[in-house]
């Protein structure tokens, strides 16, 4: 799900060598050029998609797009610069010094992240 343009976001994945790991993207002409953080986009995604809120992840790098993802229970995880990498994003819209019961994880490491979520043992994975 993006802002962008479908283009943009292959090129995206492509460059960072993601781009077999998504079935589909839903960008901004998907979401009738209604950006997020705006709740029909992501009720226009939920219902492309046909998947429960309740076992998907939101990644962003802006909190205020975490709110409704978490508010239809989605798990909501902010992703922020590296220590000492400059952060480009507005100071209104990193959370800091704001109210953050809408984001569950904060990451500056989402490859390791993300790592920390697979099971070790692949015997194990659908336990």
């Amino acid at each position: 799900m993006t802002n962008g343009s479908r283009e943009h976001a292959l090129r995206t994945a492509r460059a960072l060598g993601l781009e077999a790991m998504f079935e589909d993207i839903f960008d901004i002409a998907d979401a009738d050029f209604v950006p997020k953080p705006a709740a029909a986009t992501y009720e226009r995604f939920f219902e492309r998609h046909a998947f429960y809120p309740a076992r998907a992840v939101m990644f962003e790098d802006l909190a205020k797009k975490l709110i409704i993802p978490q508010e239809r229970g989605m798990t909501t995880v902010l992703v922020v610069p590296k220590p000492g990498q400059m952060d480009r994003r507005d100071a209104s819209e990193t959370a800091r010094g704001e109210a953050t019961s809408y984001i569950d994880f904060v990451t500056s490491d989402l490859a390791r992240f993300l790592k920390g979520l697979a099971p070790d043992d692949p015997d194990t994975a659908d336990v």
